[in-house]
């Protein structure tokens, strides 16, 4: 018995000791230098590189465990096994200049078992830009006509009001290309600044976008039609996309207390585990417990999920209403997470997400019979 215990210490004290020496280790990493100057150095020279050579000074064995580099530069090689006593290491940094114009500063942190385990080192330089060109300028390209982009995102706008962006273009065809619209959305009205744009040249078109006009809320999408002269692509389309919310701001203070509330029962619904192929239904149930009319202004389901209009979309004080929703499992599997957003006048909480989550097993798992 005794023999059984003192074998027993014995492990205590061995496991003991290697952790006391793990915790003292005495290794030592000192690099020559931890800065790294580039100096001046072109955009579009391509890949720079330097080598940080360090080595160990200490009395143990040294080794990287890791090494995190800034965004932007990456740490391409290093010395991976172990370095004892007296002996020497690197780390190698890549840093790409394009589209990184000006000065940096990158840092690169290694870490390692040394007695001191972190070291910070830096790579600095000034990225001298290069020559903008037109397809730089104007990425897109529809036929002979380049853009700066295809999509005017006019992001959250109010409901009353009417806003105009500009689009910058350019002719690359060696004929003059003419400017015109088409079948344009109520809610948007288009003008070439030059209508005919000369070869080699830029013109201007400016968007108005009228969100009283489009009479609709959240995330809505319209397509501006463009006319051209084009011989290889007359026809041209782009995309406008507005996120449309209620004015609230001249509401008075008693407009606000009295303003309408909605007030879900629930905002969330988990429907377990269903078979690929069922449907899962529910009832998302609310009522007005404002002062005044709660107007329903729009229920839009995520893909997937299906939303019903409710049965009432105004909704006098103390009134109820519901929302019914049906999630089809059809071609799903897994883990599922969908949402309805539904968007009301009311001013504290104008847009309410509601969340359907469960989730869609094989028809044949056992798991679901």
């Amino acid at each position: 018995m005794k023999t059984k215990i003192y074998f027993s210490v014995a492990i205590v004290l061995a496991i003991f000791a290697s952790t006391v020496v793990k915790a003292q280790n005495n290794a030592v990493i000192k690099f020559d230098s931890l800065f790294h100057h580039f100096g001046k150095i072109k955009e579009e020279a391509g890949q720079v590189s330097t080598t940080f050579n360090f080595s160990n000074t200490g009395t143990d064995t040294l080794k990287i465990v890791s090494i995190r580099p800034a965004i932007g530069c990456i740490a391409s090689d290093w010395t991976h096994g172990p370095i004892l006593p007296g002996k020497q290491g690197f780390v190698k940094v890549d840093f790409n200049p394009y589209g990184k114009p000006g000065k940096f500063s990158k840092g690169i942190m290694v870490a390692t078992n040394a007695k001191v385990p972190s070291v910070l080192l830096t790579i600095l330089g000034d990225v001298i830009p290069r020559l903008r060109t037109v397809a730089d300028s104007f990425p897109v390209t529809l036929g002979n006509l380049l853009l700066r982009t295809n999509h005017i995102a006019y992001m959250e706008i109010k409901n009353t009001i009417v806003k105009t962006d500009t689009l910058e273009i350019y002719n690359k065809w060696y004929k003059p290309m003419t400017i015109s619209f088409s079948n344009l959305p109520a809610c948007i009205t288009c003008k070439a600044v030059t209508e005919t744009v000369l070869p080699g040249k830029k013109g201007m078109i400016l968007v108005t976008y009228d969100a009283a006009k489009k009479n609709d809320w959240g995330l809505v999408y319209d397509f501006i039609n463009i006319n051209t002269n084009d011989s290889t692509d007359a026809a041209k389309q782009i995309t406008v996309s507005a996120i449309i919310v209620e004015d609230f701001s001249k509401l008075t203070a008693q407009q606000k207390q009295d303003a309408p509330k909605i007030d879900f029962t629930t905002e969330s619904y988990d429907f377990g585990t269903i078979k690929a192929g069922e449907t899962a239904k529910f009832s998302f149930d609310f009522k007005n417990d404002g002062n005044s009319d709660l107007i329903i202004h729009k229920t839009k389901a995520s893909c997937g999920c299906t939303a019903s209009t409710p049965e009432k979309t105004t909704l006098k004080k103390g009134e109820s209403s519901k929302i019914d929703i049906q999630f089809n499992s059809v071609g799903k599997k897994g883990e599922q997470h969908k949402t309805v957003t539904v968007i009301s006048n009311d001013p504290a909480k104008p847009n309410i997400t509601l969340n359907i989550k469960g989730t869609v097993t094989p028809k044949d798992d056992p798991v679901t019979k």
